[in-house]
């Protein structure tokens, strides 16, 4: 079998080269920029990730976040190179045009959101013209054919209070839940609301806050006689690496809070490193019964050891309240949702994004149908009602589990999904794949994964991606008509972006690809 010739930038799990300098193309090696300077400038662009670009009066471009176009700011510079610089927000001395005022009340230090600042309508257009940018300068479309491939963004009609699942890490020094500061893996900003999910979900927060508190479950170590470390940068390093050589073992890690909008209920997952059973018994029983019908269950998930915590694995859980689970209604579907296994965290844009899926397949009552990087099979039980057999194929064992019982669920026998890396090389059955559906993580697609599906079958690709960037790349290397490469390659037809994050740079793409 050949090789899939590497185009530039393309590594596995690497992002595509869209460089500070790509987008820096009139910046000039004769500015000196060091860190610490002060500078006035002016926001033009988004960047893909939400930093603003500016500019300097002869070009030289500045990368700094929370910067909005159209806006004139001063900045300290932080770093600086011969061919961009990147720079902190001091004051913005002329908004820009389209000025909104945030509804919550920890925008700005929070890095959950960057856009609250920016009227929806302008954040909508700003993710729209990035992912037809991208589709030109990586993906290879031409200016002249752009507008009718890239359509009109979908927009989300509740940009705020949307989020099906929020995620709230322990802060070392106060004790107190809330979300990272930009850029931060270890610097925690304590939430008391976030107007990202709905009002119940805020109040769950401050009681679980609370009761934890109460419950001795944040101090768990003081209480056994263990001293906290007096300095708080070594305090900070205790809890960042879980055990501090002559200080305190962390106990939680966060919380986990998520929303069924079908079942109007929530299930509340506690991650610790170790079976916490013992210490949150209590702090459930206040739960239960503070929140009653509104809760489904609660669930103790113990993180294995080893860093970062962001990627460790879940060993074990533990169903503290009610069936350990959420069921959400999708497309007609019920899908049953483990604590820790994928779903959309936008449950009604959701249901507009899995519907144009559904019209770009254009499934025939015949084909056979591949999903890969299935998730908990979402996509795959609603391709599975309009063809003669569908096969998903995830990573994830827990989410596979979770596919299996969503088809018994909803009494799907056509259906049948394997735990497996998508990088892998496809069982010969699966190359004779009619449609194929692939919604990678951020990273993509590997090259491997591209050589597969170019050596399958398919007469059509629809690609879903939380990342345009690495979709464009991705895009491609599918469309790519070297002769020397695998396969047959494919024209893309469409790109549908979809705000499924309002109040985020984040931008959820479809692209639909067709056999040449």
């Amino acid at each position: 079998m050949q090789t899939l010739r590497r185009l530039p930038g393309f590594l596995p799990g690497a992002r595509p080269r869209i460089s500070c300098r790509s987008i820096a193309t009139k910046a000039r090696s004769d500015i000196t920029l060091t860190a610490g300077d002060v500078i006035n400038l002016e926001c033009t662009d988004l960047a893909f990730g939400g930093d603003g670009v500016c500019k300097l009066e002869d070009g030289f471009v500045v990368f700094v976040p929370r910067a909005l176009p159209g806006e004139k700011l001063s900045a300290k510079v932080t770093s600086a190179k011969s061919g961009f610089a990147r720079a902190r927000k001091l004051e913005t001395l002329t908004p820009h045009d389209h000025v909104d005022t945030p509804q919550c009340q920890h925008f700005g230090p929070c890095g959950g959101c960057a856009l609250q600042s920016l009227q929806y309508s302008a954040q909508v257009g700003l993710k729209e013209h990035q992912v037809r940018s991208l589709m030109r300068r990586l993906a290879g479309v031409a200016s002249t054919t752009l507008e009718d491939i890239v359509r009109p963004i979908i927009p989300c009609e509740h940009p705020y209070e949307y989020r099906n699942r929020m995620e709230f890490s322990l802060d070392p020094d106060s004790l107190e839940l809330g979300l990272h500061y930009p850029g931060s893996q270890d610097r925690v900003l304590s939430i008391k609301n976030c107007s990202l999910q709905e009002p119940l979900a805020n109040e769950m927060l401050a009681q679980i806050q609370n009761v934890l508190m109460k419950h001795g479950v944040l101090d768990d170590d003081l209480k056994r006689g263990n001293a906290w470390p007096a300095n708080q940068t070594q305090r900070r390093s205790s809890y960042s690496k879980g055990r501090d050589r002559d200080g305190p073992q962390r106990v939680l890690e966060h919380v986990v809070i998520r929303h069924s909008v079908a079942e109007r209920n929530y299930l509340v997952n506690f991650v610790t490193n170790r079976d916490a059973r013992d210490l949150l018994a209590p702090v459930v029983e206040e739960l239960r019964e503070k929140f009653k019908d509104s809760l489904a269950g609660c669930v103790n998930s113990v993180a294995a050891k080893g860093r970062p915590v962001a990627e460790r694995r879940i060993a074990k859980e533990y169903t503290l309240e009610g069936n350990g689970y959420l069921v959400e209604t999708l497309g007609g579907l019920e899908y049953e949702i483990s604590p820790n296994a994928f779903f959309q965290v936008n449950t009604r844009q959701a249901e507009k994004l899995f519907r144009y899926v559904l019209e770009a397949a254009a499934v025939q009552p015949d084909d056979v149908v591949l999903d890969l990087y299935c998730g908990s099979g979402a996509i795959t039980l609603l391709l599975a009602q309009q063809c003669r057999r569908a096969h998903g194929v995830e990573v994830s064992a827990i989410a596979v589990d979770d596919a299996r019982k969503n088809a018994r669920r909803n009494h799907l026998t056509n259906v049948k999904f394997t735990a497996a890396d998508a990088a892998a090389p496809l069982h010969p059955k699966l190359l004779a794949s009619d449609i194929i559906v692939v919604d990678p993580a951020r990273p993509g697609l590997t090259p491997n994964v591209v050589e597969s599906i170019r050596s399958t079958t398919a007469r059509r690709v629809v690609y879903v991606s939380c990342n345009p960037s690495t979709q464009a790349r991705d895009i491609g290397a599918l469309c790519d008509p070297n002769d020397e490469l695998v396969g047959r390659p494919f024209k893309l037809v469409a790109v549908q972006p979809v705000d499924m994050y309002p109040q985020t740079p984040h931008v959820e793409s479809v692209a639909v690809l067709e056999r040449i």
